[in-house]
């Protein structure tokens, strides 16, 4: 039986997939917190090298990523090319991870944002200051926020935010792309992968341009989302749970 691994976005956890893996069928599921993230350890360093190394594999695995994860999967693909099966990126930043793309963009202003509220003069937020902070902050969906989607939501997302090292912004913010070559590690890829991509005007980190590239890679399909942005596993979860089964 094939061996999904998920991977999740930066400032998130392992937990952040669960109500998706559980709807998975016809294969083993794991889920793993990123270095510098939920339980996982604090290192000096975050880059993408940095997170595949820390990920063992097992054979036969299927890598689910998204966003920052699905950078981490296409490293891990390149890393070990016998025991990946196939690959399902979730909107990642592939091209998007350079200072270049980064500055001055709406990853950057909410990145640097959080990494000033993450070090806020009067101390540490706990996860329940977070809770009180975020109720109102956008979704996946257009028009709703994580209060929308009930306390279970707020509360995992406000755990996250206390938990996760806020040098990993300082990283991003950096350009991860300084020590990891996305194009060269695209020319390596040897497995089929899926590519979903929001609605850039919904906030995903795709662009039409950044798509077209993916398109014309011979292994890996393109597939657009146009009703929501970066986060395609909450608002479309079955064009999601879809992409992982053609790969079962």
């Amino acid at each position: 039986m094939p061996h999904i691994l998920f991977l999740h976005a930066a400032t998130r956890d392992r937990h952040d997939l669960d109500g998706f893996a559980a709807r998975v069928e016809g294969a083993t599921v794991q889920t793993v917190d990123l270095l510098g993230h939920g339980d996982a350890p604090r290192t000096p360093r975050y880059q993408v090298d940095d997170y595949a190394r820390a990920i063992p594999l097992e054979d036969d695995t299927v890598l689910y990523g998204h966003s920052l994860g699905g950078v981490v999967a296409l490293a891990l693909a390149v890393r070990h090319p016998a025991r990946v099966r196939a690959l399902v990126l979730e909107d990642p930043p592939l091209f998007a991870i350079t200072p270049e793309r980064m500055r001055g963009g709406r990853f950057e202003r909410g990145f640097a944002l959080l990494a000033q509220q993450k070090r806020d003069p009067a101390g540490p937020k706990t996860a329940a200051d977070w809770a009180a902070l975020i109720r109102d902050w956008p979704a996946a969906r257009p028009g709703e926020t994580l209060a929308d989607q009930g306390e279970d939501a707020v509360g995992r997302r406000a755990r996250q935010l206390a938990a996760f090292d806020t040098a990993v912004i300082d990283a991003l913010l950096a350009g991860l792309a300084t020590h990891f070559s996305v194009p060269a590690a695209l020319t390596a890829l040897a497995c089929p992968a899926t590519c979903l991509a929001g609605n850039p005007a919904l906030g995903a980190a795709i662009c039409d341009d950044d798509a077209r590239r993916l398109a014309e890679h011979p292994r890996i399909a393109v597939r657009r989302a146009d009703t929501t942005g970066h986060y395609l596993h909450e608002a479309e979860p079955e064009l999601c749970l879809t992409a992982l089964a053609e790969h079962l």
